[in-house]
């Protein structure tokens, strides 16, 4: 995943008309296009994909200004009508065992290239990541070609568990010392009622808190050891993104802190 931040400029805003193709099926053509779409705003660019062409223009003009989308009149009415720095063309032929992918970045001024890219790979699915590449290599030059900064590239939102194994720590750290703290004040009530010293005037008040203290203390205990070992588990799990959860349970015998997840 690529999160582009471009700071003082707009984004360059590209129209797409529908991906053409040879011995290729007009469903996987559209799904080209979608990703095509989307790998291309992943690359800094805001896309008006055909969809949106057609509500904005209209069916016929539409249809009209795609039928000729290499000529440069076209081109540049096409782009201006939409408000558009340029108009992405793209090809996908099926040769034998082959697929041929070309791609371009036509200029909305006076339809010149201003980015290509072409290559050719062995499946459907190579075509996908082919169309990747090819949305990257057009950011870099249609940016440069107009003079804008080159988007960069930021690692995606995926954190390893082994990166986030702190999180457990620390809250486990600071519930077990928590639960510590009142398990140690409701000892201490327990022994202000069975020993011998000054008169405690409020007994069964004192004995209520001191329950409550006990039951939060072993609560607290239960579930920063439980966020303790989620943590150990994390960490030793290194680079694999892991799911973990905790949940209280509680039944008749007692109660206790479930833990669960997915540790690919």
């Amino acid at each position: 995943m690529f999160l582009v931040v471009q700071l003082g400029a707009a984004p360059v805003q590209l129209a797409q008309p529908p991906i053409q193709g040879v011995n290729v099926a007009p469903a996987a053509l559209a799904f080209f296009g979608e990703h095509l779409a989307d790998r291309l705003r992943s690359a800094g660019f805001t896309v008006i994909t055909q969809r949106e062409i057609g509500t904005l223009l209209g069916v016929e003009r539409q249809r009209a200004l795609l039928g000729c989308e290499q000529n440069s009149s076209c081109v540049a009415e096409l782009a201006s009508a939409l408000g558009a720095d340029g108009v992405v063309a793209g090809d996908v032929g099926h040769f034998g065992d082959v697929y041929q992918v070309n791609l371009k970045v036509l200029s909305g001024a006076n339809a010149a290239v201003l980015g290509s890219f072409s290559e050719r790979v062995g499946s459907k699915q190579q075509v996908l990541d082919a169309l990747e590449r090819g949305a990257r290599a057009l950011s870099t030059q249609t940016h440069t070609s107009l003079g804008r900064p080159v988007p960069g590239p930021i690692e995606g939102n995926h954190a390893s568990a082994r990166s986030l194994a702190w999180v457990p720590a620390v809250g486990g750290g600071a519930l077990a010392v928590a639960g510590g703290v009142l398990f140690g004040l409701a000892f201490s009530d327990y022994s202000a009622l069975t020993t011998s010293g000054p008169v405690i005037t409020d007994g069964p008040g004192v004995a209520a808190a001191g329950k409550l203290k006990y039951w939060l203390g072993i609560g607290g205990l239960a579930l920063g050891g439980a966020a303790l070992v989620t943590s150990l588990l994390m960490a030793v799990l290194g680079g694999s993104e892991a799911k973990v959860s905790l949940a209280p349970v509680a039944s008749e015998h007692g109660a206790g802190v479930a833990i669960s997840g997915v540790f690919p």
